[in-house]
């Protein structure tokens, strides 16, 4: 919290100074001698003064600053997301902390709760807080702009090992149908199963996949258990609505990435081992031996009550803090903010 209000009063003072007025960088120069880097990073209270010349080596280390706290790879290039991040109005930025700290006044009610969860979707990053402290921080992956991670408040209920996938409908008949239909192996290859209404396995070379339409596709498709499972091989379970929650995944190479808006609206966590083992803490040893096991096939799945339910919130915060405290921004990947007038 205090990290935040800092930031925001640092901006509230610049934009109070005589003769303000957002200076746009166009030159993607780290040099003093580009004039409105120099300004810009004054302005963004990144350098105490534009008036004074600087070496690059020191412009370049406030630029990787700016970098970071925008969210950013910090190597010092400004590239364009680079400059259209650093170009944001600042009244757009105060606005972003405004709404971060009324957010983080609403979650202080929860201080006094032995556990909870934040998920933020525009940082894709997972804290469990105990006691409000941090505990644990994770990165995940969160749904792209097409299909989106919608905000939510629930609890976590129970732990799932060696999930199924049940493919919703939309994906279903969207994705995958027209990948079947033009290579029928796709489902084997991919250890998918075919049910019918009642549940009942089908064999897919009884079906007529051409017949079969978004409109019309009486089965479910569900992916089997195991290491290339979607789900990965765990999944966390809360009540939602729409069908989302926290999981594993397979592909790990996502979490390496900046920018990590790639699912179908649920959430990859990368530690997702570590979450599940506090989720149900008092037995360790499920954890222990499924990572000591490594990937087992055709298990079938095994569900484990949460030792106690855990709250979870699922915000949209373009503002938003790490474990450590620090503040950095990140896109509205779902364009849902006001724009704010100059």
């Amino acid at each position: 919290y205090q990290s935040v209000k800092d930031q925001l009063n640092r901006f509230l003072e610049k934009v109070a100074e005589k003769g303000f007025k957002d200076v746009s960088i166009i030159s993607g120069k780290v040099s003093s001698s580009n004039k409105q880097l120099m300004v810009r990073l004054y302005q963004l209270g990144l350098i105490a003064t534009d008036t004074i010349l600087l070496n690059d080596t020191i412009i370049k280390a406030r630029v990787k600053e700016g970098q970071l706290l925008f969210g950013l790879l910090n190597d010092g290039v400004l590239r364009s997301t680079a400059l259209e991040a650093f170009n944001q109005p600042l009244l757009k930025r105060i606005g972003e902390l405004n709404n971060t700290l009324n957010c983080l006044r609403w979650l202080a009610c929860m201080k006094e709760a032995s556990h909870y969860i934040v998920v933020n979707i525009p940082s894709a990053n997972l804290i469990l807080y105990e006691k409000g402290q941090p505990k644990l921080e994770s990165r995940i992956v969160v749904g792209k702009n097409s299909t989106p991670t919608p905000t939510l408040s629930s609890k976590i209920t129970e732990v799932i090992i060696y999930p199924y996938w049940n493919v919703p409908n939309k994906i279903a008949t969207k994705e995958l149908l027209p990948l079947i239909k033009k290579y029928p192996a796709f489902l084997d290859e991919n250890n998918y199963q075919v049910l019918d209404k009642q549940g009942a396995i089908v064999d897919p070379a009884t079906v007529s996949w051409h017949t079969l339409s978004q409109a019309y596709f009486p089965y479910q498709l569900r992916q089997s258990t195991g290491c290339d499972n979607s789900l990965g091989l765990i999944k966390l379970n809360f009540y939602s609505p729409y069908a989302v929650y926290l999981h594993d995944t397979p592909w790990k190479y996502f979490f390496s990435m900046n920018k990590r808006y790639f699912s179908h609206g649920c959430m990859r966590v990368e530690k997702a081992f570590e979450l599940a083992r506090y989720v149900i803490r008092d037995k360790p040893a499920v954890i222990d031996s499924l990572e000591s096991q490594g990937c087992l096939k055709d298990q079938k799945p095994q569900t484990i009550a949460a030792t106690e339910e855990i709250p979870v919130f699922v915000l949209y915060q373009t503002a938003w803090i790490s474990m450590e405290g620090r503040l950095s921004f990140h896109d509205d990947v779902y364009n849902v903010l006001t724009t704010v007038k100059k």
